[in-house]
């Protein structure tokens, strides 16, 4: 194999020194680990300077390139390497990319890099002492913490621009999750158990059935365990993840895995309702046989499977091509931690489109604010609509602008990045345009964006919120923390003109008007919300409630906590009727539960920290638990979710109302573009708004 370019590196201090990259050769820094038999020996490693450009492809693979028809996907590259183990993809040899988290900076750990110390972080120490021995010979390491100088922020900020590459280039992707939690551990051999078992569904059953037999209820806090690992949570890991193959290595101390295995096994507790899924219904129906497990598993579930798991099957084609839109991938991103906030935005750019990256410049030594909102108006521009206001908060400076390091409660999108998005605006472009300000003292005020809008009306009663949720630690006891007082209605109009139209409207506006899965509508059987029986226990919050379990119905504690407040002048609690429950036959029966207990959880799912709100017009709707009387819903051009607004004291260019940008909100009867029949029939007028 020939080099392209090996430097000796230089010492000053006895460290590492970082020589200047050739990019414009495709250049890049790798490390070849030299192998050890001895645990305790020091890692040693080269660090050379190797070019990724195409050109130098070994003739062996540019041929077979050409035989398949495109210039390789990652799973593509995965058949070269299984089916020619041997033979390199460059004339200099080939490497993977390590995706770990740099870990605690408590006890700092020394490796030898050309006989040069260099100081890394336990977690990255141990994860090339597990792989020094493990990688096929004459392949490299790419590790940023070593192959990027970090005391460099240009270079840090060019690299940057190039982890997609240099991702999409590597054989496959290599994981280390960490080393030092046991019941993690534990639940990575949970997964490992389940290996030969995703071919056929009935090999899973017999196999989960054997399984629990004589595994120990604690294997699904080891589970939890494993979810909550720090790795999972790393900004940086959903596009190093969605750049490798679906068989890549997972590693958790000297434990393997594959990413695809732990897909399989975590995919079944994200379709625990969906019943057309063969190997979700037969995982579960294996642990319904067992009690305890079963009273267990429910009890834990409560935690959110990290969408990073599964990036690539969720948001990726076959060929790589990502298949969500950009607020998906946002959404997503939100729920991950970057210690520098920057990489809020620098760490999810391999994920977005070319057009939208070409326009960001990554520099660290930018003010967080000003990038944030230099990348929110790059969305507006690039993509000609505002669902970036999706991802915003009143406390925003601009509101229009998010706040990508602040999350829940502060922030939270109108629905599940899975789920399908609303079509308030009717597919209508957005007509927006920013405009710089300048302070009567001189100074720059932040930017506004004006946009065209349907104001719709003002928000005039609200329901108590509910806004956080507690275990008891021993009997696991669901509390529902109602925040705010209600604040009564006065108005007694019926946006929807017959008492049935607006307890339809009711029901339908408590689970957003989507199933249990999300999809769009919800269900008629949703109805049974505003039955007096669906106000009983038997409608847990988790519909599959073991034996026994002392559950809580959320939505029979919200309407008790919100029974006066009036829709149309009259009281909630005067909405509800006898659906004659009793006098069903057991099949009948069980069926209406199971479709009370799902409407439950839709609830719950979709008002979560929101507030039930009723307009002076006689709309329903939720809105955020911030939410005030008087706030403005408006319908604006480019977003697919109606706009809750608050109006300022200010006024700018020529008296134009200044408007604060609250928080996405659900209005029911305008979540499909309705709204727009009234504009053209003249109810309503199209005039320009000013964010502030």
């Amino acid at each position: 194999m020939e080099s392209i370019s090996t430097m000796p590196v230089e010492a000053s201090n006895d460290n590492v020194t970082h020589f200047p990259i050739r990019r414009e050769h495709g250049e890049i820094r790798l490390l070849r680990l030299e192998r050890s038999q001895d645990e305790n020996d020091i890692i040693k490693c080269r660090l050379e300077y190797h070019s990724i450009n195409k050109a130098h492809h070994t003739s062996e693979y540019q041929q077979w390139l050409t035989s398949i028809g495109h210039e390789g996907t990652p799973n593509d590259r995965t058949d070269w390497h299984s089916t020619h183990p041997a033979e390199p993809r460059y004339n200099w040899g080939d490497f993977y990319a390590l995706s770990y988290t740099w870990g605690s900076s408590d006890n700092p750990q020394t490796i030898l890099v050309n006989d040069k110390k260099l100081v890394i972080t336990a977690n990255l120490a141990n994860a090339l002492r597990t792989l020094r021995n493990t990688l096929e010979q004459g392949y490299y390491l790419w590790v940023d913490a070593v192959c990027i100088n970090q005391a460099n922020a240009v270079e840090r900020g060019l690299e940057v621009s190039r982890m997609q590459l240099i991702y999409s280039r590597a054989t496959d992707t290599i994981i280390y999750l960490g080393s030092e939690n046991e019941a993690a551990e534990a639940g990575l051999k949970f997964v490992q158990a389940t290996d030969g078992c995703w071919d056929d569904p009935a090999v899973l059953y017999e196999k989960m059935l054997k399984y629990l037999e004589n595994a120990s209820v604690d294997i699904w806090d080891h589970i939890v365990s494993f979810v909550r690992l720090p790795y999972w949570s790393r900004q940086w890991v959903m596009q190093e993840m969605a750049a490798g193959t679906r068989e890549k290595a997972v590693w958790y101390g000297k434990s393997r895995t594959t990413s695809q295995l732990i897909w399989n096994v975590f995919r079944t507790f994200t379709e625990r309702h969906r019943h057309d899924h063969a190997f979700s219904r037969a995982f579960w129906t294996a642990v319904e046989k067992h009690d305890d497990h079963l009273h267990r598993l429910l009890q834990v579930r409560s935690f959110d499977v990290p969408s990073s798991i599964g990036i690539r099957e969720f948001a990726f084609t076959g060929v790589g091509r990502t298949k969500w839109s950009t607020t998906q991938l946002l959404s997503t991103a939100r729920k991950n931690q970057a210690t520098d906030p920057h990489d809020c935005v620098y760490g999810m750019l391999g994920l977005l489109d070319d057009a939208i990256v070409s326009k960001v410049v990554v520099d660290y030594d930018l003010d967080v604010p000003a990038l944030f909102e230099s990348f929110a108006k790059t969305l507006v521009e690039v993509e000609q609509n505002l669902e970036i206001l999706g991802q915003c908060d009143i406390n925003g400076s601009p509101t229009w602008a998010p706040r990508f390091n602040v999350n829940y409660p502060y922030y939270r999108h109108l629905h599940h990045e899975l789920e399908h998005p609303y079509n308030a605006h009717a597919g209508k472009p957005a007509c927006a345009s920013f405009e710089s300000r300048k302070a009567a003292d001189g100074s720059t005020l932040p930017t506004v964006l004006k946009a065209d809008a349907v104001i719709l009306d003002r928000l005039d009663g609200l329901s108590t919120a509910m806004l956080e949720t507690d275990y008891n630690n021993e009997n696991h006891l669901y509390k529902g923390g109602y925040a705010e007082e209600m604040v009564p209605s006065t108005s007694a109009n019926n946006a929807y003109g017959t008492e049935e139209n607006l307890r339809e409207a009711l029901w339908r506006t408590a689970g957003g008007n989507r199933n249990v899965v999300g999809e769009i509508p919800g269900p008629p059987e949703y109805s049974i919300l505003l039955s007096t029986e669906v106000l009983e226990d038997q409608f847990h919050f988790n519909p599959f409630t073991a034996k026994n379990r002392p559950d809580v119905n959320p939505w029979a504690v919200w309407v008790r906590k919100n029974a006066e407040l009036k829709l149309a002048g009259k009281r909630l609690v005067d909405y509800f009727r006898t659906e004659g429950l009793q006098g069903l036959d057991d099949a009948a029966r069980t069926e209406k539960i199971r479709q009370g207990s799902n409407a439950v959880k839709r609830f719950t799912n979709a008002c979560w920290s929101r507030r039930i709100a009723v307009t002076e017009k006689g709309f329903i709707g939720f809105v955020p638990w911030h939410a005030r009387k008087g706030d403005v819903v408006a319908v604006l051009p480019g977003c697919s979710f109606p706009a809750l607004l608050r109006e300022t004291d200010e006024s700018y260019g020529g008296g134009l109302r200044l408007f604060k940008f609250v928080s996405p909100c659900y209005v029911h009867g305008v979540m499909e573009g309705e709204i727009w029949r009234d504009v053209e029939d003249g109810h309503y007028k199209l005039e320009e708004i000013t964010l502030v």
